[in-house]
């Protein structure tokens, strides 16, 4: 069997497991028939790695001690251009640790960061950075994703100030395609204080170079960043981490900043989506 078909069996094995307990279980008893499959599974995992799998989620499931780190998966994204993809698969971040795992990390910035995130149109479009350290994952890879299936937004920020670790999650998370502007929508926020992205749903995206806001400057380029701009945000989570000082800039506001109540800074922010159906149990089958 190949990997098309490890998915299919891992596909088999998940219903088994959603509809225990319905029926008896003919022939063989029903935990050796998953343990036959499950080992099955094991050995074909060896050879195919994680190249047969969808998302992270599909990962998680199958391999409940799968670590956070980069994996290649089958290639389903929408940009050739993407830096991410090879012939035959993509790479992508997947988190495995918050919140059971299964995460497919879409932004990541670190600490002192350097990777430049003032960046044009088609830098955001396509996806850019390093997938091991600070990226944008790309619109156009981020509107496939969330086209496809209904999909939850995580947001986990550790705050410069005094270190706090800030997190939000959002059950509605959609970017529409690019004759759109990629308009996101989110909603369903839950997290502490002030819901700053609320500020920016149904908005356009925008950088120093297409203007899509609502604000009489472009705020791509007075706030230096990629984003959902309004006139202009109360978060700016692409925003750089030191300002620069090219005439025209906003020196307050021109940073990678969160307000929760009040502008605050962001030393670190990683943005995830899961499926919304994605369930994840480590427990073993019974009948």
């Amino acid at each position: 069997m190949n990997c098309r078909g490890l998915l299919a069996l891992s596909t088999i094995i998940l219903m088994y497991r959603s509809v225990e307990g319905t029926a008896e279980p003919r022939g063989q008893d029903c935990a050796e028939v998953f343990q036959a499959q499950l080992r099955r599974l094991l050995a074909l995992r060896k050879t195919c790695n994680s190249a047969g799998f969808n998302d992270c989620c599909q990962i998680k499931q199958l391999m409940p001690n799968a670590t956070t780190k980069v994996y290649k998966m089958a290639d389903l994204l929408s940009v050739a251009k993407s830096p991410f993809r090879s012939p035959s698969t993509v790479a992508a971040r997947c988190d495995m640790d918050t919140d059971s795992g299964g995460w497919i990390v879409i932004q990541r910035r670190v600490a002192n960061g350097t990777v430049n995130f003032t960046r044009g149109w088609c830098d955001y479009q396509n996806g850019f950075g390093d997938l091991e350290g600070e990226f944008w994952y790309g619109l156009s890879n981020i509107h496939y994703l969330t086209s496809q299936e209904n999909v939850e937004l995580r947001i986990d920020m550790i705050m410069e100030d005094d270190g706090s670790h800030l997190s939000w999650t959002y059950q509605t998370f959609r970017v529409a395609g690019a004759s759109d502007n990629y308009t996101l929508t989110i909603g369903g926020g839950q997290g502490p204080g002030r819901d700053a992205m609320a500020y920016q749903n149904q908005q356009q995206f925008s950088t120093y170079d297409n203007d899509n806001d609502n604000y009489e400057y472009a705020c791509g380029y007075t706030h230096q960043g990629g984003w959902w701009y309004n006139a202009c945000y109360l978060a700016n989570l692409n925003g750089p981490h030191i300002t620069p000082t090219y005439p025209g800039v906003n020196q307050r506001f021109a940073r990678l900043i969160w307000n929760d109540g009040t502008y605050r800074d962001v030393a670190s922010v990683e943005m995830k989506i899961r499926a919304k159906q994605c369930t994840i149990t480590t427990d073993d089958p019974s009948c």
